[in-house]
């Protein structure tokens, strides 16, 4: 089974962080597989640097998108 976990942020650098270490602790132990799509609604890629050097260090796959039209919708 493969999760994927998909994280809405607008400016919340120190939470989005501290969600991105976490979830790398996740035992699975060999039950499913995951990986995390973080989408960026700030104006600016604002939440690019955080995702890049956790990613760089994470066993799981993090990927990033940037949409900078506000609203959920998108």
């Amino acid at each position: 089974m493969n999760i994927c976990v998909c994280v809405c942020t607008y400016r919340r650098h120190g939470l989005l962080q501290r969600l991105l270490t976490d979830l790398q602790k996740q035992a699975t132990d060999g039950l499913f597989a995951y990986s995390v799509v973080v989408v960026d609604n700030d104006a600016v890629p604002s939440a690019r640097p955080i995702v890049e050097e956790i990613s760089e260090k994470a066993s799981v796959n993090i990927g990033y998108f940037h949409e900078p039209r506000r609203n959920i919708s998108y």
